[in-house]
């Protein structure tokens, strides 16, 4: 039954998109239509609505339409191998761009090319392993790049996994009881000042005597828009730089006398927080190329390898959120 359900909406949505594909090409460029949506946007009441449907249609045209090899645009996606990677390089398939996936075991790569060609046989995907842990490793990879590529687009770093060492159930009491569920899947606490639910895990030093998460979350990225930007500057459109920030980072974690976190039990939000003031430095930085930099922040990501809790709840967390 399922299965039928999804060949109708399959089918009903190509005829859809076969309609906006004949309005493009036979009405989009009348002149009397032109005057229409002239008068729909210098009308105020009208102009919400028509700028509405002006995206939907983009937006439905952009997923629907192929684009030559040559044409393609190209993303690269750092930290592909998370659920949030996965359904970005996902999204980005089905709009036809060429991605390049960065992620440290190559097997987990390649089955997620499979798994993903296995919907979009069309799709371009390319596989290559890079340690992020390690900057030396970093500098190899963008030199691969490099070569691979003859300009990128979008380069997204993603770097949104926490590594948990423990959990405070009463944060999650304390967040039914004041009725803040919104407030707590946007910050990870309560209420303003109070304690994480999640403590994150201090990966430690590495051998290159870089604090480990420093250089997954700082220091590595950093080294790619760095050695990637000539890239970013031949795109099509401006190209552009996306951190993965997120929504519970904390000024009060992070401190300039540490700012790698190497002690303490906050790096995540301590980096996350050195994301949010890095940013707006490097966007400044790259204008002059033509290169865009914003970031993303979201807040809490349910995913498979979230707590068991977390996952049972989450049709019941969506109607209260």
């Amino acid at each position: 039954m399922r299965r039928e359900f999804k060949h109708v909406r399959n089918f009903i949505s190509n005829i859809i998109n076969i309609i906006l594909l004949w309005i493009l090409q036979y009405v989009w460029t009348l002149p009397g239509f032109v005057v229409i949506l002239s008068y729909l946007y210098s009308n105020n009441t009208f102009r919400a609505t028509a700028d509405s449907v002006i995206k939907w249609f983009n937006k439905k045209l952009e997923h629907y339409v192929y684009v030559n090899g040559n044409e393609r645009r190209t993303a690269l996606v750092m930290g592909a191998d998370n659920a949030v990677g996965f359904n970005l390089v996902r999204k980005l398939v089905r709009k036809h761009y060429h991605v390049v996936i960065g992620v440290k075991s190559t097997n987990v790569g390649i089955k997620m090319k499979r798994k993903i060609l296995r919907t979009f046989p069309y799709g371009r995907i390319t596989v290559l392993s890079v340690d992020m842990d390690n900057p030396i490793n970093v500098f190899h990879f963008a030199k691969r790049i490099r070569h691979i590529l003859k300009r990128l687009d979008v380069l997204y770093l993603n770097n949104s996994v926490v590594n948990i060492e423990s959990m405070d159930w009463n944060v999650m009491y304390e967040t039914l009881r004041a009725g803040s569920i919104g407030y707590f899947f946007t910050t990870g606490k309560a209420r303003p000042g109070g304690k994480y639910m999640i403590t994150p895990a201090n990966l430690g030093v590495g051998d290159n005597g870089f604090g480990i998460e420093f250089c997954q979350q700082i220091l590595s990225p950093f080294i790619l828009i760095e050695e990637l930007k000539l890239l970013l500057t031949n795109a099509n459109l401006p190209g552009r730089v996306v951190w993965s920030g997120s929504s519970t980072c904390s000024r009060e974690a992070f401190s300039w006398n540490d700012p790698q976190h190497l002690n303490g039990h906050n790096s995540f939000y301590s980096h996350k927080w050195f994301v949010h003031l890095l940013q707006p430095a490097i966007n400044e930085h790259l204008q002059c190329l033509g290169v865009q930099s914003f970031e993303a922040c979201p807040g809490l990501i349910i995913t498979g390898t979230s707590p068991k809790f977390f996952r049972n709840m989450s049709g019941l967390i969506y109607l209260l959120g």
